[in-house]
């Protein structure tokens, strides 16, 4: 099996509408993260 994980800005796609909490804060966080798990059979 094959497994990776990166980072992305959602911003270098121009999704930047966000609400803030009152806790402080925001809703939406700036990465995301993008996990891939890959498993090949033989056919």
């Amino acid at each position: 099996g094959f497994e990776t994980e990166t980072k992305i800005s959602r911003k270098e796609f121009g999704l930047t509408w966000n609400q803030a909490l009152e806790t402080g804060g925001v809703l939406v966080g700036d990465d995301i993260k993008i996990m891939v798990e890959l498993q090949v059979n033989p056919a």
